[in-house]
């Protein structure tokens, strides 16, 4: 049985991948597997031009990784490996899970998957890849070939883990007034939508978003796969993602089962409605192939690593 190392960021409720590379080394123990968290580091291209700041940046993201504990989350079956020399030279019978931001291997492992969390090229605008990496990406929307000498699966490996103790008809305000919105991976969009009376939520909290969300009457996002879209709808609020120029409604989401409660721009916002109910029951299906994605995950490795 191979064993994996996931290697991430700490948990914060508030940043998608860290909740998604924890969550995937929670299901792999639950499922039977040996999975461990291995606190991710900077590992930068450096050349003459950019050696003084890539230092300085390298320098003082790891004196607060020194000072600051690394955070996991209470309900998850995480356990973390924090030194190398835990485990030397990694042998055969160890997978390393890099997300797609990280930069080649520097944990210098034998077999490696590159989970694909979002495109590659969306943040650092390059990438390094490993020959003989398995590639998974997290959703069919994210749009990239596989590279040359590196396999890409077939397979989705979409994670999911809703909160639902914030996230609730619990305590909703029966007159409601006001927009939420976020930014988010649409921060250099153009705003389309009134600021007055309007909330950001960026980098708040899931108590303070939930209870915005419940007393304001819409949500509007300019990143347009943000699960904040589904948390709104499950809080009574209309919710609206603001459409990415030139991407129609099916590119956006091909399968309707996941549009459910969400307009894909503003004159859909009568259809989001009219299906918002059948979101709670689509929720507990995402929990369901979460377990099964992973599975199916398991095999593939397993296989390929063999």
């Amino acid at each position: 049985m191979k064993k994996f190392i996931i290697f991430s960021p700490p948990f914060d409720e508030i940043r998608g991948g860290a909740i998604v590379l924890h969550k995937l080394c929670h299901l792999i123990n639950e499922l039977g597997g040996k999975a461990y968290l291995f606190p991710i580091f900077d590992n930068l291209e450096v050349n003459q031009l950019n050696y003084r700041d890539s230092f300085l940046k390298i320098t003082r993201r790891h004196l607060r990784w020194l000072l600051k504990p690394y955070k996991t989350n209470p309900l998850f079956n995480t356990p973390v490996i924090s030194r190398l020399s835990s485990i030397p030279s990694f042998p055969n019978d160890w997978i390393v899970v890099y997300p797609e931001v990280t930069f080649g291997n520097p944990l210098n492992a034998k077999n490696i998957v590159r989970w694909l969390l979002h495109n590659p090229y969306a943040v650092k605008k390059k990438a390094y890849f490993v020959p003989g990496e398995l590639q998974f990406k997290f959703h069919s929307y994210i749009d990239f070939e596989p590279f040359p000498l590196t396999k890409q699966s077939s397979q989705e490996l979409l994670v999911f883990d809703f909160p639902s103790n914030y996230y609730n008809m619990d305590g909703v305000s029966t007159e409601r007034s006001g927009t939420a919105y976020c930014l988010r991976k649409g921060r250099h969009r153009e705003i389309q939508h009134d600021l007055k009376n309007a909330i950001v939520i960026d980098g708040l909290p899931h108590k303070k978003v939930a209870e915005i969300f419940k007393r304001v009457e819409r949500f509007v996002s300019y990143d347009s796969y943000t699960a904040y879209s589904r948390f709104a709808a499950i809080c009574g609020c209309d919710s609206i993602v603001v459409p990415t120029e030139g991407t129609s409604i099916e590119q956006w989401r091909s399968d309707p089962n996941e549009r459910y409660g969400i307009a894909y721009g503003f004159e859909n916002i009568e259809w989001a409605r009219s299906t918002t109910h059948l979101l709670q029951e689509r929720i507990k299906q995402f929990e369901t192939e979460s377990s099964k994605n992973v599975k199916n995950f398991l095999a593939e490795c397993h296989l390929h690593f063999n």
